[in-house]
């Protein structure tokens, strides 16, 4: 795709109103971003399901958001803009039912990503799940999975790590622009992940700060673009239950490490297994099983 159709993908992208699902609207209406940015007040306003004042705001965010400004954010930091319609698009993303219009990617995207399987759970696991973490990305990398997770503290960084370890391929899925690296401190992983050959990844533009809010959707992603998901060491209200829940949404498998009956740490992911949302698996033959070898 050339700079210019680019810019026009951004300028929507970036426009006050306008998230992935009204994106997705504004395209089935006027077909390309192109046509989107060139429509005029009234047109918007014509838009179904739009109503008056969102049209309104979207259409003065249109004139004023600096697409080029952003686009040389992403080139100054290595980052690639990657469309919807784009023939490097992961597939399994692109057919869920609010996929990102855009991904911002540091690193390369393969055909390869799409037998991986996401590895999250707590940020604070104790060493029982930080091993088994561990564990399972390790023997999965090892036997050609592509690991995906969010970076974040615990669990996460134990997967990435792992797979990085085995010499396989790793995908960070963050929730927050590809410039606000968060936690901070895994900069270096972030970094190692890119040049081990995987990648980093975020729909979120390039300065956007970590938000509570933007995790959730950040768990969609990762939850979409994997065979499966495995859960280890998931509290009740763990933000990786989020993560399982969007997977069996989208008719993905989930998996859940046990571990002690009576631990909190693993409420979330023994409730997962007792109502049947989640393979109890205690060995990688268990996940092979199902997803194949």
């Amino acid at each position: 795709m050339n700079r210019e159709d680019i810019l026009y993908w951004l300028r929507v992208h970036l426009a006050t109103g306008v998230g992935p699902k009204r994106f997705q609207m504004l395209l089935q209406t006027f077909g390309t971003p192109r046509n989107i940015v060139n429509a005029s007040l009234s047109a918007l306003r014509e838009t179904p399901n739009l109503g008056r004042s969102t049209a309104n705001r979207i259409y003065e965010g249109l004139q004023i958001v600096d697409s080029e400004a952003e686009l040389a954010e992403a080139e100054k930091a290595g980052v690639t803009i990657i469309p919807i319609i784009d023939s490097t698009y992961p597939e399994f993303l692109r057919n869920c039912p609010d996929p990102p219009p855009i991904l911002y990617v540091k690193g390369r995207l393969q055909d390869r990503d799409q037998l991986s399987l996401a590895v999250v759970g707590t940020r604070r696991p104790g060493l029982y799940g930080s091993e088994q973490a561990y564990r399972f990305s390790l023997l999965l990398a090892q036997t050609g999975f592509v690991i995906v997770s969010g970076l974040a503290r615990g669990i996460d960084a134990q997967a990435h790590r792992a797979a990085l370890l085995a010499k396989g391929r790793t995908l960070a899925v963050l929730g927050s622009g590809l410039n606000q690296i968060y936690p901070p401190e895994h900069h270096e992983l972030a970094d190692q992940i890119v040049q081990s050959g995987g990648a980093v990844i975020s729909e979120f533009p390039m300065n956007t700060a970590p938000q509570a809010g933007n995790f959730p959707a950040r768990n969609r992603i990762v939850a979409a673009i994997t065979l499966g998901t495995l859960l280890v060491e998931a509290p009740a209200q763990s933000g990786a239950l989020i993560t399982a829940a969007l997977a069996q949404e989208y008719n993905r498998e989930v998996f859940a490490v046990p571990g002690p009956v009576d631990h909190p740490g693993f409420a979330g992911s023994h409730n997962f297994i007792k109502t049947g949302k989640a393979k109890l698996v205690t060995c990688l033959e268990d996940i092979l099983d199902e997803l194949g070898d």
